[in-house]
């Protein structure tokens, strides 16, 4: 479903936008801890928001018109059971799982829901050592509050209790994480190229090495099916806030344009970029 590429696109753009800015700018030298903030930020969200993908294509089919289940579909690889008695879904990815031949899913994650199976059940997340190629994840996601008007999906997602285990082994802690997610199918559901997603929230936790930090969606960030016309992945407008200790980095997005702009701002620095 584009909903959740479009999110997993604007988490990892933030990241190389942020890293491109640093690493091209001579001027100007910043503190190398500050890049590993914004880095596990960015793989935090990334691991979340895969999580969600896989527990969403194992639900249900509903949302992009694919089959219920998904046991013939992209996640076919993975053993699902739905019991409609205790309303759980468990998906096993056993020992390794390749999907769309990107990611290498292992682990276990069961899904539990209110009332009737369909696009506005709502449902918890509990993963169990969930490995989507690179991180681990264990902990609790609940998306909940959908609501269907018209051709707009709305829902609440919430993180609590989440730990991330990096590449090196090291864990990150997430405490909090909330999205609020509109996604507008157009007057062509199927259709994702008049599609259009706004998307806020907040992110609050620790780094592998202890240290606090906030991450802030403080404009809507905003992304546009139309620009996969022009080859373009990367929100249209939109500002992330990213802080830890006394750093303060903004990733603005600009003025709704399918242009692959951004704007760095950390301090009195400012670098604009286009993006690849």
């Amino acid at each position: 479903m584009t909903v959740r590429f479009f999110h997993a696109v604007a988490i990892c753009a933030i990241l190389t936008a942020f890293m491109a800015a640093c690493n091209k700018n001579n001027d100007q030298v910043l503190d190398a801890s500050a890049e590993a903030v914004s880095m596990q930020n960015n793989e935090s969200e990334d691991a979340v928001q895969d999580a969600i993908d896989a527990a969403e294509d194992a639900f249900d089919g509903i949302d992009d018109g694919l089959r219920n289940g998904r046991s013939e579909e992209a996640e076919r690889c993975a053993t699902i059971r739905i019991n409609e008695n205790t309303r759980t879904i468990t998906v096993d990815f056993g020992n390794g799982c390749n999907v769309g031949g990107n990611r290498t899913r292992k682990g276990k994650m069961t899904i539990t829901y209110r009332g009737v199976r369909n696009i506005l059940a709502e449902r918890t997340i509990v993963l169990d050592n969930y490995h989507n190629g690179t991180h681990t994840i264990s902990g609790t996601i609940v998306i909940s509050e959908r609501t269907f008007s018209g051709t707009v999906l709305s829902y609440q997602v919430t993180g609590s209790n989440l730990t991330i285990t990096r590449p090196n082994g090291k864990q990150m802690q997430i405490s909090e994480f909330r999205r609020a997610v509109r996604y507008n199918f157009g007057s062509r559901p199927l259709d994702p190229t008049d599609d259009e997603m706004q998307i806020t929230g907040t992110t609050t936790g620790t780094t592998e090495d202890g240290k606090p930090f906030t991450a802030n969606i403080v404009i809507p960030v905003i992304m546009k099916g139309s620009c996969i016309r022009a080859n373009t992945f990367y929100p249209v407008s939109g500002r992330y806030e990213i802080k830890s200790g006394n750093l303060t980095v903004f990733a603005d997005w600009g003025n709704g344009d399918c242009d692959k702009k951004i704007t760095i701002i950390v301090g009195n620095l400012t670098i604009e970029r286009t993006m690849p």
